[in-house]
């Protein structure tokens, strides 16, 4: 699961933030987070999810975290 990819400290949980579709045919999910700690917000998390419309489907996913304006996790793989 990509939330096991992210860099957490101790404290730190994720706060829904809002989903769109993207594309044509909304091939494309955008799911955003804040990173919040005590109740602050200390980063953010954006994770990207595209199926290719043309066969033969392939599936990408992109996760992006930052903390202070700092990338902590930038990963792309394929399903």
């Amino acid at each position: 699961m990509w939330k096991e990819k992210l860099k957490l400290e101790d404290g730190e949980e994720l706060r829904p933030e809002g989903r769109a579709d993207k594309g044509t045919m909304g091939q494309t999910e955008v799911e955003r987070y804040s990173v919040v700690r005590d109740g602050q917000v200390v980063g953010s998390v954006q994770y990207t999810e595209h199926m290719s419309i043309k066969a033969p489907f392939k599936q990408s996913m992109h996760l992006v975290q930052r903390r202070g304006g700092e990338v902590v996790v930038d990963e792309r793989w394929n399903a």
